[in-house]
C-alpha cells in the first residue's frame, strides 16, 4: 500500500518544520477534506507562521479530476505552485493558458508551469519568464521522475538565494540530468549542475 494513505499528523515533525525554509507537498496528499487534507492545510498553516515557503505540485490530471476543488480552495495557503501546462489549464477548466496564469496568480506568488520540450514558464503579478527546456533529446534515457527532480531543482533554487531564472535554470537543468539515466533517483552526486 502507498504509504501516504496512511498521511496524518503522526508522520509530522512539527518542531522540524519550524525549522524549515519551507513546506512542499503534491495533490496525491489530499482526501477530500478528511485526516491527510487536514494534516496539509496544519503545514501549510506552520509554514505560514514560521516564515517558511509551502510549495505546491499539482502532479498529475488523476488529481485534478478528483481533487480540483479541495485544490483550489488550498491555493491562497500556497506561495508556490508547479504543474505541467495541462494540469494547470485542466484545474480550472480553460484551453488558454494565460487564463489560468491569471487565476492562480489571484492567490499563490510564483506560479511554474512545465511545458515539456519548450521549457516551462515561471510567472509572478510583475513578469513571467521563460526557461528553456536543457535536455538534449539524444541522451534521454527515462522519463520517470523529470517531474519531481524539476522541482527539487526550483525549490532548491528558491530556499538558495538563486533568482527566479536560476531557479528555473537550475530545474531544468536537474530534471535533465534524472532523465539521461534509469531510474527516478539519481546515479551520481548533481553537485555538478550548480556549477554555473
Amino acid at each position: 500500500a502507498d504509504i501516504i494513505n496512511d498521511l496524518d499528523d503522526n508522520f509530522i515533525d512539527y518542531e522540524a518544520m519550524k525549522n524549515s525554509k519551507i513546506i512542499y507537498t503534491d495533490s496525491s496528499s489530499l482526501d477530500n477534506g478528511g485526516v491527510r487534507s487536514k494534516t496539509v492545510i496544519s503545514s501549510y498553516d506552520i509554514a505560514r507562521s514560521n516564515n517558511a515557503l509551502s510549495a505546491f505540485n499539482l502532479n498529475n490530471n488523476y488529481y485534478i479530476t478528483n481533487y480540483g476543488p479541495e485544490i483550489i480552495t488550498l491555493l491562497p495557503k500556497i506561495d508556490i505552485l508547479i504543474g505541467s501546462e495541462t494540469e494547470a489549464k485542466n484545474l480550472f477548466k480553460t484551453k488558454d493558458l494565460e487564463t489560468a496564469v491569471l487565476k492562480y496568480l489571484e492567490h499563490v506568488k510564483i506560479l511554474v508551469i512545465t511545458q515539456g520540450k519548450q521549457g516551462s514558464l515561471i510567472a509572478t503579478k510583475n513578469e513571467r519568464i521563460h526557461i528553456d527546456s536543457a535536455v538534449n533529446s539524444n541522451k534521454i534515457i527515462d522519463l520517470n521522475g523529470a517531474g519531481d527532480a524539476f522541482s527539487a531543482g526550483f525549490l532548491y533554487g528558491q530556499t538558495h538565494d538563486y533568482s527566479l531564472k536560476e531557479s528555473g535554470e537550475l530545474a531544468a537543468k536537474t530534471a535533465a540530468e534524472i532523465i539521461y539515466q534509469s531510474g527516478a533517483r539519481p546515479n551520481h552526486s548533481l553537485k555538478i549542475i550548480l556549477q554555473w
